[in-house]
C-alpha cells in the first residue's frame, strides 16, 4: 500500500518537476570599416536574417547579433556564450575597392545544427555606401535590401529576398525563384517555370543598374520606395 501511495505522489508531483523556461543569451557587436563609394562589397556564408542598407557615409558598418537559449545557471550561460563566440563574422579588405564580409563556423557540425536543429540565430545589419556593387551569397534565412543604387547580385538557398529600390531609378532586373514566386512593383515580364517557380525580367536601356536575384526555395519581392521614407528594418538590439 505504501508503495502505491509513493508512486501516486510521484506522478502527481511531476508538474512540479517541469523544466525551468530557457533564457536568451545574446551577443551583439558592431564594426566599422572605411570604404569609398562605388566599390564592391561581398557577403558570403551568412545565415539567418540579413539586412543591407545604403547610406551616404564612406564607410561600412557591420552589426551582428548572435543569440541562443539556455538554462539560467551561470555554467549554462557561459557554455552558450562560448558557443556563440565560435561563429565569427570577419570583414576583410581585398583591395581598395573590394571588401569581403564572411561568416565562419568552427566545424560542419555546428553548421548543420544551425539548419533547423538548434535555437542558434544570427542577425546581420550592414550599412554600405549607397552606390556600392553588392554581392550576396546567403544560405538559409531572409535577405532584405534597402536603398541601394549600385549593381546588386544576391542569391539565397532558402528564404525570401525583399528589395526596396528608389522609385525614380532605372534598373535592369532579372529575378528567379526555383520554388516560389516573384512580385515586382516595376513593370516587366513574368514567366512561370515548371509550375513551381517563377522568373521576372525588366530590361531598361543603359545606364540602368543591374539587379540579379536568385532564390532556391522562397519568394522575391521588388518594391518601390516612397520618397522620404526612412529605413524600415530595425537594427539588432544588444
Amino acid at each position: 500500500m505504501l508503495r502505491w501511495t509513493w508512486l501516486a505522489a510521484v506522478i502527481l508531483g511531476l508538474p512540479l518537476l517541469a523544466k525551468v523556461p530557457l533564457q536568451p543569451v545574446r551577443l551583439t557587436n558592431t564594426d566599422h570599416v572605411e570604404f569609398a563609394p562605388g566599390g564592391t562589397i561581398k557577403v558570403s556564408g551568412s545565415m539567418g536574417q540579413l539586412d543591407v542598407e545604403g547610406w551616404d557615409r564612406a564607410e561600412v558598418e557591420i552589426t551582428v547579433a548572435k543569440s541562443t537559449y539556455r538554462g539560467g545557471t551561470p555554467k549554462e550561460r557561459d557554455e552558450a556564450t562560448q558557443e556563440l563566440n565560435l561563429v565569427r563574422v570577419v570583414a576583410e579588405r581585398k583591395s581598395a575597392g573590394e571588401l569581403v564580409i564572411s561568416t565562419s563556423y568552427p566545424s560542419r557540425k555546428l553548421t548543420r545544427l544551425f539548419r533547423g536543429k538548434t535555437d542558434l540565430n544570427l542577425e546581420y545589419h550592414i550599412k554600405v555606401p549607397r552606390d556600392s556593387h553588392v554581392v550576396i551569397r546567403h544560405d538559409d534565412g531572409d535577405v532584405r535590401l534597402y536603398d541601394l543604387t549600385g549593381e546588386i547580385d544576391a542569391t539565397s538557398r532558402a528564404g525570401d529576398i525583399v528589395l526596396l529600390l528608389p522609385a525614380s531609378g532605372q534598373y535592369s532586373i532579372d529575378a528567379k525563384c526555383k520554388v516560389g514566386g516573384v512580385y515586382s512593383d516595376f513593370d516587366g515580364n513574368h514567366r512561370n517555370q515548371y509550375l513551381v517557380g517563377e522568373r521576372f525580367n525588366e530590361a531598361t536601356p543603359a545606364p540602368g543598374s543591374r539587379v540579379f536575384l536568385r532564390v532556391g526555395m522562397g519568394g522575391i519581392q521588388i518594391l518601390k520606395m516612397a520618397p522620404g521614407v526612412r529605413q524600415p528594418y530595425p537594427q539588432p538590439t544588444p
